[in-house]
């Protein structure tokens, strides 16, 4: 059976708030069932699509936040950004670009927010 190189993708339409700065956070626990050894690791991601193409990919390293990899970890990226277009959309999603890597994945959450210190 071959496995897809994405996890479950969360997903948050941009359309309310056009042109205001955002904080766009995503954060999940994970554990490794078979660590990484390699140069590609897997990546916890915020993107921000539309029909024209992607405007915003951001990753975090998942090892890079983990103590022990074969634990549960929390895992969490942070981003401000500022949507140009109408029809957005923000995804979360674990990337794993290895294939002989597998984790697990739980509590996989996205959150939109309006950026209170960008305001005067």
């Amino acid at each position: 059976m071959e496995q897809a190189p994405f996890s479950h993708t969360l997903e948050v339409p941009l359309q309310a708030y056009q042109q205001q700065a955002l904080t766009l956070e995503a954060a999940a626990w994970v554990r490794f069932e078979t660590p990484p050894d390699s140069a590609q690791q897997p990546v916890l991601v915020l993107s921000v699509q539309d029909s024209s193409g992607t405007h915003l990919w951001a990753g975090q390293v998942l090892r890079e936040q983990m103590l022990v990899s074969t634990a549960w970890s929390y895992v969490n990226t942070r981003v401000i950004h500022v949507p140009v277009r109408v029809g957005s959309t923000v995804r979360a999603y674990i990337w794993n670009p290895s294939p002989g890597v597998s984790l697990l994945l739980d509590g996989l959450t996205l959150k939109v927010a309006e950026n209170t210190a960008s305001k005067g």
